[in-house]
């Protein structure tokens, strides 16, 4: 029995002590950068963009994904081959490059 009363006290023991580190405030580092990771080169941004189309007054707007190179600024849109509407699969992806829009613009 005595054993017993020893094995419960212990453990209550190593319960509160738990509880007490458990319950203290999380800090940051000490150093004044507290951010712990590296922002990526790339970063893919969704986007709602309006495309040119043959019909005028026709609003044309897609649903894309953008690849942006933060060192350098280039720009790819991620373009999809699906098997149809009513067909998910897709059948390709590639990256294509962004051309500066304002010099083919009439």
């Amino acid at each position: 029995m005595k054993k017993l009363m020893i094995i419960g006290g212990i453990a209550a023991a190593v319960l509160v002590a738990a509880g007490i580190l458990t319950s203290l405030p999380a800090q940051a580092d000490s150093s004044s950068d507290s951010q712990l990771f590296n922002a990526g080169r790339y970063a893919l941004v969704a986007a709602e963009v309006d495309t040119l189309t043959l019909q005028q007054g026709v609003n044309n707007e897609q649903q894309v994904i953008l690849k942006i190179d933060t060192v350098t600024g280039k720009v790819w849109v991620l373009q999809i081959t699906t098997g149809g509407p009513n067909n998910a699969q897709v059948n390709s992806a590639v990256w294509q490059p962004v051309s500066d829009m304002q010099q083919q613009l009439p």
